[in-house]
Order: structure tokens, then sequence, then C-alpha cells
């Protein structure tokens, strides 16, 4: 008995034993397993974490960028309200305050209405309309030359070949609004050999913010000079704005009321002359003197009495290159004692591609060494009488 279970005993222990060792065999490769899973786990965490911090610096950079287009907006805004203002208070200031008419107090004795009013003078009326039609001309005009930079905002009636009073805006590069114009006086200068259009501000002041920089006062004698002890006006001086490239003729014939007399479609040739025999005596005498530079008429249109009409002179240099070209509408022949003027009256010098209206309306070319007599001679206008014409056969 005691033999037997000392049999069993000893199977019973040899079956744990083995079953004790064949677990572990079998459940070997997991532990493996958990630690390369646990070695993963942390690169698949870091990359998240990237993922995550690179995510936020993208919405942070999209909300500042909000921020920005929000607060350029609120300015943009602001400064509308700003110009708005501004207009209000210049038309305000030319309208005559009405007063409302008195409520009679409850039990007061009845006072008789008193007369009408004065009938407005229709003169008045007729300058007025007459503004509002040159302004909404003068918009359309900027529009179709796709003048971006300025804008009509407010225009008061025509009074002696002036629209007034004006307020204008002025944009950057960018479309937005920086400063306003305002002036008494708005009207134009045209040149049709150049193709410009000049836009005359006077007395008047532009506006940036709260600040008011009066026009800058042209060249004027010393007698009438202003005093420099005097305190600066608020409105004072002249402002040019100078459209290149511009056709004038839509201008001429929209606003005439606008321009000066002589910028209006006239005549370019009176008959008299032999244009293609003006053109070659005039570049042979200029080929003369080259003192003050070298000359050559490349084109003009016709002659009207002295004036030479709708001219196109170039400017060489010493080895015959082109350096600029002057077109202006007339061109006037003046002897002096020693030597002679050429001037050039509305226009405008072309180089390369920037065009710059004449100074005042005028470029001279002196030639000191030319002849009058010689000139005379040639028969050129403004200096003698044009010669007979030979008859066409």
């Amino acid at each position: 008995m005691r033999l037997r279970d000392a049999a069993l005993l000893a199977l019973s222990c040899a079956g744990l034993a083995c079953s004790d060792g064949a677990a572990p065999a079998a459940q070997a490769p997991a532990p493996a397993r958990g630690a390369a899973e646990s070695a993963e786990e942390p690169a698949e965490l870091a990359r998240a974490r990237a993922r995550i911090r690179e995510l936020e610096v993208e919405l942070q950079g999209l909300r500042d960028e909000r921020v920005e287009r929000e607060r350029e907006w609120l300015e943009y805004t602001q400064t509308i309200a700003r110009l708005g203002s501004i207009a209000e208070l210049e038309r305000a200031r030319f309208q005559p305050a009405v007063e409302p008419p008195a409520v009679p107090a409850v039990g007061a004795e009845q006072v008789p209405p008193s007369a009408p009013a004065a009938p407005v003078d229709p003169a008045a009326e007729a300058r007025a309309a007459r503004g509002a039609e040159i302004a909404r001309s003068l918009r359309a005009l900027l529009f179709a030359e796709e003048v971006h930079g300025l804008q009509l905002l407010e225009a008061g009636a025509l009074l002696d070949g002036a629209l007034g009073p004006v307020v204008l805006r002025l944009f950057d590069a960018h479309g937005r609004p920086y400063s306003a114009l305002c002036a008494e006086r708005l009207r134009l200068e045209a040149s049709q050999a150049a193709r410009t259009i000049t836009l005359v501000l006077e007395d008047g002041y532009e506006r940036q913010g709260e600040l008011r920089i009066p026009f800058e006062v042209e060249q004027v004698s010393d007698a009438s000079a202003p005093d420099p002890q005097a305190p600066a006006p608020e409105r004072s001086g002249v402002r040019r704005i100078a459209l290149a490239h511009v056709d004038p003729r839509p201008w001429i014939e929209a606003v005439p009321e606008l321009l000066r007399p002589r910028d209006k479609l006239e005549a370019l040739d009176d008959g008299r002359w032999d244009l293609a025999g003006v053109r070659a005596t005039l570049n042979a005498l200029l080929a003369l003197d080259v003192s003050s530079g070298r000359w050559r008429v490349e084109a003009l249109g016709g002659v009207v009495g002295d004036e030479v009409r709708d001219v196109q002179l170039d400017v060489l240099d010493e080895h015959g290159r082109l350096e600029k070209k002057l077109f202006a509408d007339r061109l006037v022949i003046r002897a002096r004692e020693r030597g002679l003027v050429l001037e050039l009256q509305d226009g405008a010098q072309l180089r390369g591609d920037v065009k710059t209206p004449f100074l005042d309306g005028h470029y001279r070319i002196f030639l000191p060494r030319a002849d009058p007599a010689e000139w005379a001679r040639a028969r050129l206008p403004g200096l003698s009488e044009p010669p007979p014409r030979r008859a066409r056969r």
C-alpha cells in the first residue's frame, strides 16, 4: 500500500512538473511581442504629437490672418466714414442755414403767415443743374479711362468756367483711400498733340485724417507776394493732376465749359502754307545750330496764322540717338536781338514711358546762334508771309 501510494505520488509530481514546464514554453513568445509593441507605441505617439503641433501652428496663422483682415476692414470703413463726413461738411459749408418755422404755443394769438420767400434765381438753378451733369460726365470719363486712383465725391455748381466746390478722394496702389482733396474750383487743361488732360484744383487743401495741407502757391511777382509773417490760409494755391495717354476729344465734347478756349477743337490748318516745305525748312535751319541740342521736327499738323499746330519734335543726342519726344498743340517762332526762341505751348515731353506735361504749359528752345534774318528769308510762320504756292495741275 505504501509502495502504491509512493508511486502515485511520484506520477503526480511528474505530471505537475511536465505541466509547469510546458506552459512557460508555450507562453514564451508573448513577452517578446509585448516588448515590440511597447517599443513601437512611443514612435507613433511622437509622430501624432508632431502633427498636432503643425496643425496648431497653421491654425494660429489662419487666426492671425483673419484678425489682420478684420483690422484692415475696420480701418477702411472708418476712413470711408471720415471722408463722408468731410463731404457733408464741405457741402454744408456752402449751403445757407435754414431755420425751422416757429411753432406757436397753445392758446397764443394766431399770427398770419409771413409773405412767401422770394423765388429762386433761375440762373442759379441752371448752373447747379449743369454742375450736376458735368459731375456725372467727369465720373464716367474717369471710369472710361481707368483712372483708379481718383474719384470725384462732391461737386458744386458751374460758374465762370469752373466747377466748385469739389471734393475728390485719392487711392493708393492697393485701392485703399488715403486722403481727400477739397478745392473751391475745378477746371481742365487739355493737349491734343500730347494726348493729356490736366485737372487743375484751385484754392484748396489736401486732408489726411485730421491734417490739412494747403495747396502750393504758384510763383508770383514780388509786388503781389504774400506776407511771410502772415498765417498760412486754410485754402490756397493750385494742385495739378495730369492724366497721361488720354484722348482729350471726349472730354472737350462732354465738358467744354471747364476747358480754356484754346483747348477746344479747332482748325489745324488754314491752307496758306506748304506743310512739307515748312517741316523741311525747319529741320534744315535747326541742323545749323546745335549749341543747345539737336532737334528734329518729326511731324506737324498744320499752320494757322503765325502758329504751327500739332507739332512733334525729337530731341537727339550727339550721336543722333533719340533722347525724348516733345508734343505740343502750338509752336511759335519768336525772333530776339540775338538768336531765336521756339516756344511750344500746351504739350508734354515723353522720355521712355514717362510723359510729363510742360511746366506752366510752355517749353522753350533757345537758339543763340540762329540768325533771325536768315530764318525770315527762309519764309517761316511768324517771321514772314507764306510763299506763293504753285498751282496744282
